[in-house]
């Protein structure tokens, strides 16, 4: 089981409450890699239908949600660096850089474009009127995987780098390279974001890390 996987086994084994999401769905994405499309179909599709209505739920609470409601909600994803109000930053920032392409005549992004209008209308909803301006950049990771591969070796990166060579397959070499030389990985990011935390992994993690990797990797044997 990945690390999301698992901190999301917590997240629901801890709340107090149901999300949108039912159990029985989020075990469904979880395991959707071994499942058919057929098998998936349905479930995807209800998630999608789900995932909408909430998103039309909240805009329904940002419109009628007591101020001092909205800030004991966010005061308490906050207090705890769990990440989850980060995730779901990301995810609108997902879906809404997805459609790039519906915008073409407009030099900014679409995401962009709903950022400065959501903040206007938030600011409109406390009787403010505003211009706000975005202008994001973002610089992309262009180093090929040996060079990431040495730059952690090196003690330089973090999270989004590891998950990088995990996405692009290349984790295998790094994880071969820590327990090759018999040295504890320590990689600290160059620059202090809250989504690239720093790495710290012992020999004995990394081989079980590598052992882990590949058995996935091996075929079943019948």
């Amino acid at each position: 089981m990945s690390e999301d996987a698992q901190t999301y086994d917590d997240v629901i084994g801890q709340r107090r409450y149901n999300g949108f999401l039912t159990e029985n769905d989020a075990s469904h994405v979880l395991a959707e890699g071994t499942l058919s499309r057929e098998e998936t179909k349905d479930v995807r599709y209800r998630i999608r239908e789900r995932t909408k209505s909430a998103i039309v739920d909240l805009g329904f609470l940002a419109n009628q949600m007591d101020p001092a409601e909205l800030r004991m909600i966010f005061r308490d994803l906050v207090k705890e660096p769990s990440g989850h109000e980060l995730d779901a930053m990301a995810f609108f920032y997902l879906g809404l850089s997805s459609i790039d392409d519906w915008f073409d005549d407009n030099v900014e992004s679409t995401f962009e474009l709903f950022v400065r209008a959501s903040i206007q209308r938030g600011e409109s909803l406390t009787s403010r009127v505003s211009d706000p301006t975005v202008d994001i950049q973002v610089n992309r990771l262009t180093d090929d995987p040996e060079g990431v591969r040495e730059r952690l070796l090196n003690g330089t990166g973090g999270q989004l780098q590891l998950n990088y060579l995990q996405q692009e397959g290349e984790l295998q070499p790094l994880l071969e390279a820590v327990v090759e030389r018999d040295e504890p990985l320590f990689a600290t990011p160059e620059q202090d974001i809250e989504a690239n935390g720093s790495i710290s992994l012992s020999v004995k993690e990394t081989e079980d890390m590598l052992n882990e990797l590949t058995e996935t990797d091996q075929p079943n044997q019948s």
